[in-house]
């Protein structure tokens, strides 16, 4: 799943997000642009990981700018895949950023609560490089992710006051994609620190095909 659309959920289950637009292959791409202001962030959207690091996200300072990284970015093959969408999304003022998400143990059997102060990258660099710097608990499908863990996992990474009741409830919303859309994979990373709270800059769901199918 693309990341606009896991946002399309995300929005849906009223998960905090940038102020963003979709621009597909074909749409007027000048009209789009006028609806948005600058500096932003354009992001393609296209399965393959990294993609800042091959160069298919980056920072727009103009509208002028925008329009012709967007026809840059149309134009553009990366691993057998063409870009067909593009997010534009407002720049978040990042006080911190996090990674935290909810997934199914390969065994199906039960799922677990993964959350980090080390966001923005990939989880499974942080698990290599700095182990201990993720936080990992386990619970089954029945009892559902409790009051308790979601605040034990929340005080982990340092919340407090108004951003802990923020960051408990945004685990409780994972926790309800994750069962209504039978989701085996439901991540934010990074979760944004900004002046105004919690956001969620970048999402990723791992749902099964009937599911993926359906939504």
């Amino acid at each position: 799943m693309l990341e606009y659309e896991s946002k399309r959920i995300f929005r849906k289950f009223d998960i905090p997000l940038a102020i963003n637009l979709i621009i597909e292959k074909g749409e007027n791409i000048e009209d789009k642009v006028n609806q948005f202001t600058f500096p932003a962030i354009i992001k393609s959207q296209i399965a393959i990981g990294s993609r800042k690091k091959a160069g298919l996200i980056k920072i727009v300072n103009s509208k002028d700018e925008a329009i012709s990284l967007c026809k840059e970015f149309f134009s553009r093959e990366v691993a057998g895949f063409r870009v067909e969408a593009l997010l534009i999304e407002e720049l978040a003022q990042i006080d911190h950023e996090y990674y935290c998400s909810i997934a199914l143990d390969a065994s199906g059997r039960k799922f677990f609560i993964i959350a980090s102060k080390e966001g923005g990258i990939d989880i499974e660099e942080v698990s290599k490089n700095n182990p201990e710097a993720i936080i990992k608990e386990s619970f089954n499908y029945n009892e559902g992710l409790s009051e308790d863990l979601a605040t034990k996992v929340s005080k982990q990474l340092g919340f407090s006051g108004e951003l802990l009741d923020s960051a408990i409830v945004l685990f409780h919303k994972l926790w309800k994609i994750t069962k209504d859309l039978e989701a085996q994979l439901v991540e934010i990373n990074p979760l944004v620190l900004t002046p105004s709270g919690l956001v969620a800059v970048d999402g990723k769901m791992i749902l099964d095909d009937d599911t993926a199918f359906r939504q």
